[in-house]
């Protein structure tokens, strides 16, 4: 869904963000982002902002 929203590059370095993300909550995130988020730079910025694994901080 990234790529056909955003682009090919997008969902590519999406793939590379997420890599480190376990955390079911932060990935429920990244899910709720793609849809709230206007550009493809605004949704990377918020998942690259994300704490990766084992922090419960909400972004």
């Amino acid at each position: 869904m990234t790529a056909s929203r955003f682009g090919l590059p997008t969902a590519e370095r999406l793939a590379e963000l997420l890599a480190p993300i376990t955390d079911a909550e932060r990935l429920a995130d990244v899910g709720d982002w793609l849809v709230q988020c206007d550009t493809g730079a605004d949704f990377l910025a918020r998942v690259g902002a994300a704490p990766a694994a084992g922090n419960s901080d909400r972004v």
